[in-house]
């Protein structure tokens, strides 16, 4: 199995988007909420290196605590 880390200020819409793109995805669980966009920035990139992870850094920068980082995995085809 594969896994993913990403952030975001709306997690069911994104969860929404990777069920649509990995239809196999599972164990998808928010690792933290409630955080800035730095904090998520950081957060994401230590996630997925310790998981060995696919990540993408980045997003539009959004003030305030409303990142959250989430994570999944699934299967490849």
């Amino acid at each position: 199995m594969a896994c993913r880390v990403g952030m975001t200020t709306d997690p069911g819409e994104r969860k929404a988007y990777w069920e649509a793109r990995h239809p196999t995805l599972r164990n998808w669980r928010i690792v933290k909420s409630r955080l800035t966009y730095d904090e998520a920035l950081e957060l994401e990139k230590t996630t997925a290196e310790r998981g060995g992870c696919e990540y993408s850094p980045g997003g539009q920068r959004k003030r305030g605590r409303v990142w959250s980082v989430y994570r999944f995995t699934y299967g490849r085809r």
